[in-house]
């Protein structure tokens, strides 16, 4: 398994053949995807951002852009800027585990290319992986939407915030 130097994470969810879940939260502002990618590693809040793909593809729908745009946002500027960050795509069980596993590297994919291309991001900057449907976000409902989702993660270690000493903070003592 991947080892994951932040314990925050994003979770995309897919809402499938383009219809959004009933009770699916408006497009997650950069400022939010922001505040949640760039807590200190304290096991800060998660936040669900709706990627839309039609069951079965790795197309994205133009809901799934629209969100996607503020994360590219996010990433392109401010305290994310050059941040590496992992895109790890997770579907339901429907479908055989072979398929469910190639196609959610696909979507991972997908949300990768469409970074990369839309805000010149260096793609050395992402990771990503399909787990399938090896990591069920509710595994009472197997087929569930909420389990059609790509987890976006901040791999980056903390940036040290400027306290004024270019030397770490200590301070040379002279007569």
């Amino acid at each position: 398994m991947r080892k994951r130097l932040s314990v925050l994470f994003i979770a995309l969810l897919f809402a499938g053949a383009g219809i959004v879940p009933a009770g699916a939260a408006e497009v997650v502002s950069r400022e939010t995807i922001v505040e949640s990618l760039w807590q200190p590693i304290s096991g800060g809040p998660a936040i669900d951002l709706a990627v839309e793909f039609r069951i079965g593809s790795a197309k994205l729908t133009k809901r799934a852009r629209t969100q996607l745009d503020e994360l590219g946002y996010a990433l392109s500027d401010g305290p994310l800027r050059g941040a590496e960050i992992g895109i790890y795509g997770h579907t339901d069980a429907s479908g055989g585990a072979r398929n469910n596993k190639r196609l959610s590297q696909k979507r991972a994919e997908a949300v990768r290319d469409y970074l990369v291309k839309t805000f010149s991001l260096d793609p050395a900057l992402f990771d990503t992986f399909g787990y399938g449907e090896e990591q069920l976000k509710n595994t009472r409902r197997p087929n569930a939407a909420e389990n059609r989702r790509v987890e976006v993660v901040n791999l980056s270690p903390p940036k040290a915030q400027d306290d004024g000493a270019a030397d770490g903070g200590s301070e040379a003592i002279t007569e």
